[in-house]
């Protein structure tokens, strides 16, 4: 009887492939995280400004990050 050891399967070891180009999709999400940081920056000036509150802002920062 054979024993197969499917812990020392190569497929399974094997990297998975993007289908965008990895430096494509760096920027992309580095473009992205740019935007994120720069809006809630704004929004947090805004707070100590006294133009919004924080709730609002709350509000923005997950309407960023999540849409």
């Amino acid at each position: 009887m054979q024993i197969v050891d499917h812990h020392l399967n190569t497929f399974s070891r094997r990297q998975s492939v993007l289908a965008v180009g990895s430096s494509l999709q760096t920027s992309h999400d580095a473009d992205d995280d740019q935007v994120i940081r720069e809006k809630i920056q704004r929004g947090r000036m805004d707070i100590a400004a006294g133009r919004v509150i924080a709730g609002d802002i709350l509000e923005a920062e997950c309407e960023a990050l999540f849409g």
